[in-house]
């Protein structure tokens, strides 16, 4: 869902499948050999189920959190023309709507949020370990 993919900033474009075709192109008239396209798209593919991994569990984290009776309501509200129409749809952790966020509610989404840097990082670094191994 587009939702999930804003909550975690992946980019709806970068979980899509991509033909072999896309790696062997470096630009116009500069082709990639074919064991480092290869390379190049078994790497891609390793990022992409793994993105699609964290993606299919915070998915599955935000369908509990959202009431479907609230959901429908909002949706039977909502009037695109006027889009304050609409109640909103509460959020949160526990599954509990809050007025105010609570200090575990607040340390929960810390601790995700850390994961989350945490994971960009060694995404990074995996980056960085590849293209040092392209040179």
């Amino acid at each position: 869902s587009v939702l999930t993919s804003l909550r975690l900033g992946i980019n709806p474009m970068d979980v899509q499948q991509r033909p072999m075709s896309h790696f062997t192109i470096e630009g116009p008239g500069i082709a990639v050999p074919e064991h480092l396209a290869k390379r190049r798209q078994e790497f891609f593919e390793n990022q992409r189920q793994s993105k699609l991994k964290v993606l299919h569990d915070e998915y599955h984290e935000v369908c509990g959190l959202i009431d479907f009776d609230q959901l429908v309501s909002f949706f039977r509200q909502y009037d695109h023309n006027n889009p304050s129409s609409a109640n909103a749809i509460n959020l949160s952790l526990d599954g509990e709507p809050h007025e105010e966020p609570t200090e575990q509610g607040l340390e929960q989404k810390r601790e995700k949020f850390r994961k989350t840097l945490e994971a960009k990082k060694r995404e990074i670094e995996k980056r960085l370990r590849y293209a040092e191994d392209l040179q």
